[in-house]
């Protein structure tokens, strides 16, 4: 099991319609990913932070590493700077070996 962490900041509210329809493609896009298994997308409650983290579960972490390494996570940057997100990253992370999965 492997997690593809991403996170970015929100556009300007004028722009956040559009970015509402390129975020529904790209989660359109990361489901047809082979190995994808869940995804989840975070805010704060109050929203008092324009940042958004995305946690996208694949079933092994070649997987999370060919999006990383490849053109996938560019591409899909990109389509966010376009419509004015903001400070993206994106991460490889792995369950913890320590900490049993409930």
């Amino acid at each position: 099991m492997a997690f593809l962490y991403m996170s970015f900041d929100l556009p300007p509210e004028d722009r956040i319609h559009r970015y509402a329809e390129v975020a529904l493609q790209i989660v359109r896009d990361l489901r047809t990913v082979p190995g994808f298994k869940a995804i989840t997308g975070l805010r704060s409650p109050d929203y008092q932070s324009p940042e958004v983290v995305v946690v996208v579960e694949f079933e092994d972490e070649q997987q999370v590493r060919g999006m990383l390494y490849g053109s996938f996570i560019e591409g899909e940057f990109k389509r966010l700077r376009q419509c004015g997100c903001t400070n993206m990253t994106a991460r490889l992370y792995r369950a913890s070996p320590i900490i049993p999965r409930a």
